[in-house]
């Protein structure tokens, strides 16, 4: 019998490239290609806030975020802020981090400072409220003397990106420091003062101090002696150690405690719901709302032909609204509301709306004056002649309106939609394509 096209067979990985190519150029011809996506947003929300190194002109701060990411602390003497300080690693130009760290210096003593966290696009607070630090007082003398020295590395040998190391021990301060890029670490003790920042800290040979290392790979727990600070072992990162057992090792009877860390929340501003942005309004007495901090006043003040000017209070859930008594004049207005946010910082937010003239009240229909009937005197109607001859009446001759033609649909050039045509060409040049490959491959 003679070979036919039929009859042959191809080797099977050609055949599944041949397919591979075919549903390609099926799907090309068809227009609708499928796409595969996976684009994580970072995530902003700092972690792990610590405040720590409080001295009498100055003090730290850290925290941790999800994804490498800016950051930025706003600090204050007051509510409102103003200050901005940069991360301690970044040298004039701010870069993104995954372990973020702040050292605010040049403070006054025993002054109560404020700070919120702006971390990407938004901002954070304590709890709703900017975070306090307050200063200590200057020290006589300091008790504090020698450092905590040591290294870390991942478990694969590497030095960690970026990390900053936590120390105190029992009635003791928390002291930090950023890990430097050879992995190890240095925490001054000269100056280390109480928990309450109140007098200077003396640490003795045989006290307790635990460390907490932070990276943007992991943590670790560590436990020694005072005695011992100035030469601490390699740790590796995700492990934890307790050298006053004298193992150097992880043990159950190690107690390494936690570090403190401080509550975060988002800025809550007040807002102005209604009216919206530029919006036209065909009531004259509209009604005005918005959201501001719950059980909090709210100064509105319109401006029309007349000023109005009125306070409000928000309600537990922090909704307000306001209906003015006095109509407002079709034309542009705007509405201005100033109240503090959970910052406690006094904003105050515009939007402009108008006020749409009616169609009644832009075409008044005029009231008609009642006009008396004139008096007219009855005059003889003249018969019409009998030999007068009735002029017919042209009817108007109707031309029929022609019926539309309908024109063509045009795609525009670069549309994605296909003719049912041109897709059932497709189909069946697919389908043709199917047969003829599965006859070779099988």
């Amino acid at each position: 019998m003679k070979n036919n096209f039929w009859s042959k067979r191809i080797p099977t990985l050609l055949g599944l490239l041949v397919i591979t190519i075919a549903i390609g150029a099926t799907t090309l011809l068809i227009g609708k290609p499928t796409f595969f996506t996976g684009n994580a947003s970072p995530t902003s929300v700092p972690s792990q806030v610590r405040i720590s190194n409080v001295s009498d002109t100055g003090f730290s701060v850290s925290y941790a975020t999800d994804s490498y990411i800016l950051g930025t602390l706003n600090l204050g003497k007051d509510n409102t802020l103003g200050q901005v300080v940069t991360d301690s690693k970044d040298q004039g130009k701010v870069k993104e981090h995954k372990i973020h760290s702040f050292t605010v210096q040049n403070l006054s003593p025993g002054t109560k400072y404020f700070f919120s966290i702006t971390s990407g696009q938004d901002n954070y607070l304590n709890s709703g409220v900017p975070y306090e630090v307050t200063t200590g007082p200057e020290l006589v003398t300091k008790k504090g003397a020698g450092f905590i020295v040591g290294k870390a590395v991942t478990p694969d040998g590497q030095i960690p990106k970026e990390g900053v190391v936590f120390a105190t021990s029992q009635g003791a301060q928390t002291l930090s420091s950023d890990i430097k890029p050879d992995g190890s670490y240095t925490i001054s003790l000269e100056g280390l003062r109480k928990s309450d920042f109140s007098d200077s800290f003396d640490l003795q040979n045989n006290s307790q101090v635990k460390l907490l290392i932070v990276t943007d790979t992991g943590t670790s727990n560590v436990v020694l002696f005072s005695k011992n600070v100035n030469s601490v072992p390699i740790v590796i990162v995700g492990q934890n150690y307790d050298f006053s057992n004298g193992e150097g090792v992880a043990s159950s009877s190690a107690t390494f405690g936690k570090f403190p860390t401080v509550s975060v929340g988002k800025t809550q501003s007040p807002k102005i719901i209604t009216p919206s942005a530029n919006q036209n309004i065909n009531d004259t007495k509209p009604l005005f709302s918005g959201t501001a901090l719950p059980n909090n006043k709210v100064t509105i003040t319109i401006n029309s032909s007349q000023t109005i000017q009125t306070q409000v209070t928000s309600d537990a859930s922090g909704n307000w609204s306001f209906i003015p008594s006095t109509p407002l004049q079709p034309g542009q207005h705007t509405i201005t509301i100033t109240s503090i946010d959970s910052s406690g910082i006094v904003r105050t937010i515009t939007q402009t709306f108008t006020i749409v003239q009616t169609a009644q009240a832009a075409s008044p229909t005029p009231t008609p004056t009642a006009t008396p009937a004139p008096s007219l005197s009855p005059t003889p109607t003249p018969l019409p002649s009998a030999s007068a001859s009735a002029t017919p009446i042209s009817l108007p001759t109707l031309i029929p309106t022609p019926t539309p033609t309908p024109m063509p649909t045009l795609l525009p050039t670069g549309s994605s939609e296909v003719s049912t045509g041109f897709l059932g060409i497709a189909t069946v040049a697919a389908g043709l394509i199917f047969l003829i490959i599965s006859k070779l491959v099988l």
